[in-house]
């Protein structure tokens, strides 16, 4: 059941939405330490998915770009796990970095 506030505050509103839907705080986290590209996902793409799984497991609303992430900690560990869930991407060619160099 919603309150008043719940009703009237888009804000509160969504802050019920991701407790009472988003999936227990255990969950979230795992499911954050487990992340990875996938095996069609542009690099992009992952690294939006990688930012807002970030957020919702903290329980922190996720900013609109990656450039409003100002805390210095969240994107040392933003960019950790990016890192981490990248799938390993084929050259093209052996000598690729000796012709490019």
């Amino acid at each position: 059941e919603l309150t008043q506030e719940q009703r009237l505050s888009v804000d509160r509103f969504c802050e019920y939405l991701r407790q009472s839907h988003s999936g227990s705080e255990e969950s979230k986290r795992a499911a954050l330490d487990g992340i990875m590209q996938k095996p069609n996902e542009s690099c992009i793409s992952f690294f939006r998915r990688l930012i807002r799984s970030y957020f919702l497991s903290k329980n922190i609303s996720i900013p609109a770009s990656p450039n409003d992430v100002k805390d210095e900690d969240r994107r040392y560990d933003i960019v950790y796990l990016f890192l981490r869930g990248l799938r390993p991407t084929k050259l093209i060619g052996e000598n690729f970095f000796y012709k490019n160099s």
